[in-house]
């Protein structure tokens, strides 16, 4: 224990707090937490100040509340107090466990908090709190998953949750959807036995218990016409539904409100992804894989499964919708959001119907920024991407939507793909490796390779898959020899050779694409230039597997300017 002499001393210690410091509790954990902040102006108090001097003691805490139902509350209500060291200029968490919920609900009402310290058990400080608050509970509480759905046209939004157990007895529901930062809240009744889209576990009239809901609907027609919904609530839903056109990324959230005592609690869950839902579930065979090279993001989908998705026979009176939406469709806007932790990038697509159906590679061109450091950031792991297509008639109206779920992010390791055609059989391919950490530790592919060429002819896209090369293994090799014959391919002999030819031609080059596909790679190769010479590119390569790595830069040069010439 340090003797400290001065009389003034407990008077200069309660200049060591922030008069900001906060008393916060959380009712599903039952605690009650004193954050006692140093204070801002330290520097300028004088020098005589003792804040410094007990560093690092071992000191302990009295809570203090004052309940207009309860009066005036100590916690814990009897010796020792709450044992914490004493730390300068930095911040100190306290934190009191009720025995029981309630214990801790005697303090819901409290406006007013301080808090009696015994600095290294000698120095009595006493002060005030700015602000006594309870936290609201959180999705990991009362959730174990929670994703907001929503189908066009049929106009419905819904909440699909997962609950675990709360002490949630009777509540309110809203949906919340984040504008500008600003959070803006509809009110959702309990939907009746007569809607057409209920389901088992719904949250109705016959429903309301916390376990037993598994989804919270709000229906259009059933919350703008019910006369249940005030003329205010009906313009709520109205915003809200006009916000979600405007916007299918827009976050939501779901919030319960409920009373403890005279005090309302929330459960608050955000999104953990948006989806679209629809009677033709044409987005459960759609992404096979998506992945982000140094060119831009490579999003690779199953689209031609969509064309038969809407041309279902109209018979049936389910998809009746199908053929409209194909001819009402004037544009197709896709976009596709990547998660890295709090941190989104989002990028946008136009195209149209014949595009959007046929292509199966979408090319989104992206910062430089952006593409480094998504490609080479070591915390950037676990990545996750979202695609999200809106179907818009000639007047930018959305009349279908289409979205996957979040899928794990592919990055490339490779920062440069060169590939040289020639008129007979060999081919070259040059790369120049990243050479990052997590790169680094990468020597083997051992996947298959594929070149596909998507040519634009009379209106519409065709999609020849030239080659696919088997059991690549040096992919520590900065060129690879590769010898084609149209063996490899997955087209007949004489078409092979046919699209080969074709694509050799000069004036339909540029309207050819050349891919690489392997299990961690998928990129569009930088040049792809064409020629007949044979000994310049023999030599080339000679040369790469005498000197490796060190000339790839030089090879790169001489790619680069052959292609322009």
């Amino acid at each position: 224990m340090i003797l400290i002499c001065n009389s003034l001393a407990t008077q200069s210690f309660k200049q060591c707090f922030s008069p900001a410091s906060t008393i916060v509790g959380n009712r599903l954990t039952r605690t009650l937490v004193l954050n006692l902040y140093p204070n801002p102006l330290i520097k300028f108090i004088p020098s005589d100040n003792m804040c410094q001097v007990l560093d690092g003691k071992l000191s302990t805490a009295f809570i203090l509340l004052n309940s207009p139902a309860n009066g005036n509350l100590q916690l814990p209500p009897t010796n020792p107090g709450i044992s914490f060291t004493y730390k300068f200029n930095k911040n100190i968490t306290i934190s009191y466990a009720f025995p029981d919920l309630a214990s801790y609900d005697q303090t819901l009402d409290a406006t007013f908090g301080g808090y009696n310290l015994l600095l290294d058990n000698d120095i009595q400080v006493t002060g005030s709190v700015a602000d006594v608050f309870h936290t609201r509970s959180n999705q990991t509480s009362c959730f174990s998953s929670v994703r907001f759905t929503y189908s066009l046209p049929d106009n419905w939004y819904a909440f699909e949750v997962q609950p675990v157990f709360c002490s949630v007895s009777a509540f309110s529901v809203f949906f919340e959807y984040q504008i500008g930062g600003v959070w803006k809240r509809v009110p959702v009744l309990p939907i009746e036995p007569t809607n057409p889209f209920i389901k088992m576990n719904d949250y109705s009239a016959g429903n309301t218990a916390f376990l037993g809901v598994k989804r919270y609907v709000l229906d259009s027609a059933s919350a703008t016409e019910s006369a249940k919904y005030s003329a205010a609530q009906k313009a709520a839903v109205l915003a809200m539904m006009n916000a979600f056109m405007a916007d299918s990324t827009v976050q939501m959230r779901l919030s319960l409100d409920y009373l403890v005592q005279t005090v309302t609690a929330s459960i608050t869950a955000v999104a953990e992804y948006t989806f679209s839902d629809n009677a033709l579930k044409c987005h459960d065979t759609m992404v096979t894989r998506s992945g982000v090279n140094e060119n831009g993001l490579i999003y690779k989908t199953g689209f031609m499964t969509v064309m038969p998705c809407l041309e279902i026979p109209a018979t049936d009176p389910r998809y009746a919708f199908a053929q409209a939406v194909k001819q009402n469709t004037a544009s197709v806007f896709t976009k596709v959001l990547i998660k890295n932790g709090s941190t989104v990038y989002q990028y946008n697509l136009t195209t149209n119907l014949v595009e959007f159906s046929q292509i199966p590679i979408v090319m989104y061109t992206i910062p430089q920024q952006d593409t480094r450091t998504l490609i080479d950031s070591e915390a950037a792991a676990n990545l996750k991407i979202q695609f999200f297509a809106e179907f818009l008639d000639s007047t930018g109206k959305r009349v279908f939507d289409l979205n996957t779920a979040p899928i794990d992010l592919t990055r490339t390791c490779v920062d440069k793909r060169i590939l040289h055609i020639r008129d007979r059989s060999n081919e070259v391919v040059a790369w120049i490796k990243n050479t990052v950490p997590r790169c680094k530790a990468k020597a083997v592919v051992n996947a298959t390779m594929r070149y596909m060429a998507i040519i634009f002819e009379d209106g519409r896209y065709k999609v020849n898959e030239l080659y696919q090369l088997v059991n690549l293994n040096d992919y520590a090799l900065p060129i690879i020899p590769i010898v084609h014959n149209c063996s490899h391919s997955q087209l007949d002999k004489a078409t092979c050779e046919s699209v080969r030819e074709n694509n050799m031609k000069v004036g339909v080059r540029s309207n050819v694409k050349y891919y690489m596909e392997s299990a961690s790679e998928f990129s569009e190769l930088h040049f792809v230039v064409f020629d007949t010479s044979r000994g310049v590119w023999a030599a080339t390569y000679i040369i790469f597997g005498v000197t490796g790595a060190f000339l790839v830069g030089v090879v790169v040069f001489l790619f680069i300017q052959k292609n322009r010439e």
